[in-house]
């Protein structure tokens, strides 16, 4: 079932295995590292569905930002059965592309793409295109993260033929930039 973040530290390890729904609001942890770090480690084989935050409130944290938000480990051998991931204010790495094929729902509010090469935001959209079980994207001041927009390096459109619901907020720039990108059902729900 559903977990509340405060009974975490005693269910990972022991209840991963069986977590169909988590959500964990870091924003309440800062002082319990501990917790963030068993999250970071454990397996969890039918999780479904992940919402994942360090949004908002004071943290006494003296970890760096960049430190406490980074994801390195999430990975498909972690998270098989995963298909709607929502994350907010969290740094996304490169080893997260192949998770991302296999969603139905990926929702990302001020999040940065660490990809290891000088255009992230090109990278982000070729991972699109192993993305054909998505049915909603949702893209929150996430492109304007980065430098301006670049222009393509490449010249192939991905198409996005499943989606249905698109929800983009960002810099007129950035949608444009998106919108050269990528490709969408005419009759997908857009939302700017």
């Amino acid at each position: 079932g559903t977990v509340a973040v405060a009974t975490l530290p005693g269910i990972v390890g022991q209840q991963s295995h069986r977590l169909r729904s988590l959500h964990a609001d870091f924003c309440q942890l800062y002082a319990r590292e501990h917790v963030m770090r068993l999250l970071m480690e454990a397996t969890f084989p039918a999780l479904i569905r992940l919402d994942m935050s360090y949004y908002g409130g004071i943290s006494v944290d003296v970890t760096p930002v960049e430190e406490r938000t980074r994801l390195h480990n999430l990975t498909l051998d972690r998270f098989p059965a995963l298909r709607i991931l929502r994350h907010t204010a969290v740094s996304i790495y490169e080893a997260s592309i192949p998770l991302f094929h296999q969603l139905t729902v990926l929702d990302l509010e001020i999040c940065s793409f660490q990809f290891g090469s000088s255009q992230p935001l090109d990278k982000f959209v070729d991972a699109l295109e192993g993305c054909q079980s998505l049915v909603e994207l949702r893209l929150v001041e996430v492109l304007g993260c980065h430098s301006l927009p670049p222009q393509r390096s490449s010249s192939k459109i991905v198409r996005l033929d499943n989606l249905r619901e698109l929800a983009i907020r960002d810099a007129p720039a950035y949608i444009s930039w998106f919108f050269s990108s990528v490709v969408i059902d005419p009759d997908a729900v857009v939302d700017l």
